[in-house]
């Protein structure tokens, strides 16, 4: 079976950041704790900071473009006659949307192809290290645990790259549409904003108990892979004895 090139350059990326994760793991763990953050921030920071400004750069564009509808209607309000000045309002909100929507495509593309990177070097490190695990050390964790590290976790962290920039986006976006709000509607706005503080608490229940059903499901599936693992093994000793 021949093994394309491109699949050969990816296979030989993703040991190369398993690599270098495993070393920023070992290092200086003489005094502290070995953090999976530090590693993969050192690792793919470049690309988390080109994401970061994209996504300002799409947030600040999608409020842009109400502000020229806005002084687009006012202009035609105090100035019926003025053709061409309505005509550089109708181009400029063309190019504002435009340059919004591809910033946000762009934005969406990068953070799946990141979030897709960081899970491949963390299964192929998990992987690698289950390979070289001594004996006395492998008693100490089920195939289950081994498998649902590169599965499960792996998926929830693919997860948490995809929606890590919600957790500064989100008040950021909150915060300017209350300013540009309060401008148009005064005191008015501070309806919406009580509204979003009480729906807070109630997101936070739900958050906390989808949290604990993903831990019960992820132990339930450590003993649907060992009770698996010791049926496959149980049937290849029959299979070996007969």
């Amino acid at each position: 079976m021949r093994i394309s090139p491109v699949r050969v350059r990816l296979l030989l990326f993703n040991d190369l950041l398993a690599s270098y994760i495993q070393r920023m793991l070992l290092k200086k763990t003489s005094f502290h704790k070995p953090s999976l953050i530090l590693p993969l921030w050192q690792t793919f920071k470049y690309l988390l900071i080109k994401l970061a400004f994209l996504k300002v750069a799409a947030d600040v564009l999608a409020f842009v473009s109400p502000q020229i509808m806005k002084a687009m209607i006012v202009a035609s309000e105090s100035q019926p006659s003025s053709y061409w000045r309505g005509c550089g309002y109708a181009i400029a909100l063309f190019v504002v949307v435009l340059s919004q929507t591809l910033l946000h495509q762009l934005y969406h593309r990068n953070n799946i192809l990141t979030a897709a990177r960081i899970k491949t070097a963390v299964v192929g490190l998990v992987y690698k290290k289950a390979l070289t695990l001594a004996n006395s050390s492998r008693q100490n964790y089920t195939t289950g645990q081994i498998v649902n590290l590169m599965s499960a976790d792996a998926q929830q962290l693919l997860e948490l790259a995809l929606n890590m920039n919600v957790l500064w986006s989100a008040p950021f976006q909150i915060a300017m549409a209350v300013v540009f709000l309060w401008k148009e509607l005064g005191p008015s706005v501070l309806a919406g904003v009580a509204v979003l503080l009480l729906v807070i608490p109630v997101n936070a229940r739900i958050a906390a108990k989808v949290r604990r059903l993903k831990k019960s499901q992820m132990k339930y599936s450590d003993q649907q892979v060992k009770l698996l693992s010791e049926i496959l093994h149980g049937i290849k000793l029959i299979l070996c004895d007969t």
